[in-house]
């Protein structure tokens, strides 16, 4: 399923003043977001959103499908009618998923389309000030001299925080 190639086109289509015989949206726009509201992917997708509904004069609504780590919101969108009403809008997770799980209801690779980066998000790695390290190679020595003294944070199985 191409469903956000077609999404693209559609939108694409959308700016082209007179060129087809109907519009482009003529009815509301999904964007499925595979985490919980409230995150740095919702926010950025619900500002996302009300400028794209100015600009299409139509609705678009934030659908969030959290869990799975994003694969029940991925699936959603790959199972969506290829009709351009439906976009996803996701992170690195969605194609990380691939290599975590075997029997995924979709393939990243093939059921979708990048269109755009909206935004990127640097990782940063931070340690007490009490622990005697002042760099990552430090931080593993001493992890490894120190073995079941460290723990750590992320945002689950397969973000970038974890994978670093």
């Amino acid at each position: 399923m191409k469903n956000i190639a077609v999404a693209v086109a559609a939108v694409a289509i959308a700016f082209v003043p007179g060129a087809l015989a109907q519009a482009y949206p003529d009815k509301p726009v999904k964007i499925i977001v595979p985490f919980a509201a409230g995150g740095g992917v919702d926010n950025i997708t619900r500002l996302l959103g009300k400028s794209l509904s100015e600009r299409l004069k139509q609705p678009v609504i934030v659908d969030n499908r959290p869990g799975g780590n994003a694969n029940i919101g991925a699936e959603a969108a790959a199972r969506s009618p290829p009709d351009g009403y439906t976009l996803l809008m996701t992170s690195s997770v969605s194609t990380v998923n691939r290599a975590l799980f075997r029997n995924l209801g979709y393939d990243a690779l093939t059921d979708f389309v990048r269109i755009a980066r909206v935004a990127q998000s640097p990782n940063v790695m931070v340690v007490s000030a009490g622990l005697p390290v002042t760099s990552v190679k430090e931080l593993v020595d001493y992890g490894k001299a120190n073995p079941g003294t460290l723990s750590y944070a992320s945002t689950g199985i397969g973000s970038g925080q974890h994978l670093n």
